[in-house]
């Protein structure tokens, strides 16, 4: 079956079996891409149609031919198009009553079973990963994809090289918050937030610790005591700290990380 010589429109079909004259009817917003789609699977042993499949199994690819019954203009009346044909000719092999809806269908264990082991070990060839990797690298990322990724690489500080790579990418940029300024409504939750905390006498000491401090530009600094740098560079001290225990990736830009590390790694 050539599905390129089928357009690519919506309307009705049929799958025809010459042998024995039953059919299957369908609609399809795409009749070229559903006639790719269905011969694809059957020739897989994987159609969702086991009584189609068998038919198939049984007479041979070259016994089903897909057939157009009417195209339709409005994709909306799909459905109700289908349903005039599943009256008007009765298809055998269709296993919804309803067109357009699985209402009342349920498979069978070992319908359940075949569609697992049709699946199993199915793999995409390199093509269809290329075309997928092209798409991909087209699409920006979701919300809901950024908070994963956050969340995944949360307290898994990245390697030297890394580090490395990104501050090369970096230098030269200017840093994207820079000059920003927080809202008067922003300022005053900080505000509320901050009120009544004080530093722990061990949160003290943890500042006094000696750092390997890397600035935006890739400059490295070997810092004993986290707070005049810190004001030195206006960098909050407790984000440095964050990022040096690995709970954050960076604070504007800058990096750090405890001198015992880099001396054992």
């Amino acid at each position: 079956m050539d599905a390129h010589s089928i357009p690519a429109t919506s309307g009705i079909y049929r799958i025809r079996c010459i042998v024995t004259s039953r059919i299957y009817v369908g609609s399809a917003v795409n009749l070229r891409k559903r006639c790719a789609e269905h011969f694809n699977a059957l020739h897989r042993n994987g159609h969702y149609n086991l009584k189609l499949q068998r038919a198939f199994n049984k007479y041979g690819a070259n016994t089903f031919i897909f057939e157009i019954i009417e195209f339709t203009l409005l994709p909306e009346m799909l459905t109700a198009r289908e349903q005039y044909w599943f009256r008007k000719l009765r298809p055998a092999f269709n296993i919804c009553p309803v067109a357009g809806s699985a209402l009342g269908r349920k498979h069978r264990k070992e319908t359940i079973e075949q569609i697992r082991l049709s699946n199993l070990g199915w793999k995409h060839t390199d093509e269809a990963k290329r075309k997928m990797s092209e798409a991909n690298k087209s699409r920006p990322p979701q919300p809901k994809t950024i908070e994963k990724m956050r969340l995944a690489n949360l307290g898994h500080p990245m390697s030297i090289e890394t580090r490395a790579k990104l501050s090369d990418a970096k230098r030269g940029k200017p840093n994207h918050r820079l000059g920003c300024k927080h809202s008067l409504e922003t300022r005053e939750k900080l505000r509320a937030a901050s009120t009544g905390q004080h530093h722990a006498p061990e949160e003290f000491f943890e500042h006094m610790e000696t750092y390997i401090v890397t600035s935006p530009d890739g400059e490295v600094y070997t810092v004993f005591g986290l707070d005049q740098f810190c004001k030195k560079h206006q960098i909050h001290l407790s984000n440095l700290v964050q990022v040096a225990k690995g709970k954050r990736r960076h604070t504007k830009g800058w990096t750090a990380r405890y001198l015992e590390t880099e001396s054992t790694a």
